[in-house]
């Protein structure tokens, strides 16, 4: 709710990123909606709110599956020495079919 709030009173700022929609339509679709997932517009604005202020920059580590050793990291905020930051890890929920149901 804190995330929907602060883009809705921003309007101007966030409706070139959830264009074609309306910044209300995002927000209930995308922000409020139950099992749904924060996109990079969401977490941009809860860093904005939340981590900014306090000084921290996210770190969210992302378990894809992308071949290789290590994982993608996508940082929100400035990267500095000094800078403390917090670190999630997201794992992307896979559906597996199995070849009967597809038949």
């Amino acid at each position: 709710m804190l995330t929907a709030a602060w883009i809705q009173t921003r309007p101007d700022h966030y409706a070139p990123f959830v264009a074609p929609r309306t910044v209300p339509n995002y927000c209930n679709m995308r922000i409020l909606a139950q099992s749904s997932e924060l996109d990079d517009i969401g977490i941009n604005a809860i860093a904005d709110i939340l981590l900014k202020p306090a000084g921290l920059s996210l770190e969210i580590i992302y378990l894809d599956r992308s071949e290789g050793e290590e994982a993608n990291v996508h940082h929100h905020g400035p990267m500095t020495a000094a800078l403390a930051s917090i670190r999630l890890l997201y794992r992307p929920y896979a559906i597996h079919v199995s070849a009967a149901a597809c038949r």
